[in-house]
């Protein structure tokens, strides 16, 4: 055990890359459940949004949100979702799926939503990005629903 701290020591920079590294692989793992919310690839997106009962949810800007989006798509950018949770329904179990450009944004609208009493809450992992460049369609113009 002894010489295991000793290497520790000497080896001071490659034990800490290992521990970061093992860190984020550890968090990697366990995020999805610790958050509450899975990230889901685009075609994973797909099989949900072929179910009626499920909501897209565009939390980009509204220009951006214009610029394009997933077909039935509804925008609420990020800034203004508490104030405007009412335009998600009633249905705190129904299926939402949850977008921005990145991905990014999109978590942080989870997490607010997991808060508010959503239970079924998903983002499109890499955002509006992943989903155009797997070739899945977007339409232009504001949205016709919410």
């Amino acid at each position: 055990m002894q010489e295991f701290f000793t290497f520790l020591l000497a080896e001071w920079m490659l034990s800490a890359t290992f521990l970061v590294l093992l860190l984020m692989l550890l968090w990697g793992v366990a995020a999805p459940s610790v958050r509450g919310f899975a990230e889901l690839k685009p075609a994973e997106i797909v099989k949900l949004i072929n179910n009626d009962d499920t909501l897209v949810l565009d939390v980009r800007s509204e220009n951006e949100f214009i610029d394009g989006h997933i077909v039935n798509a509804i925008n609420i950018p990020l800034t203004y979702l508490v104030k405007r949770i009412d335009e998600l329904g009633d249905d705190k179990e129904r299926q939402i799926v949850v977008t921005c450009k990145s991905g990014a944004r999109a978590k942080g609208a989870c997490s607010t939503l997991k808060k508010e009493g959503f239970t079924n809450v998903c983002a499109l992992a890499g955002g509006l990005m992943a989903w155009q460049h797997d070739k899945y369609p977007v339409a232009k113009g504001k949205s016709k629903r919410g």
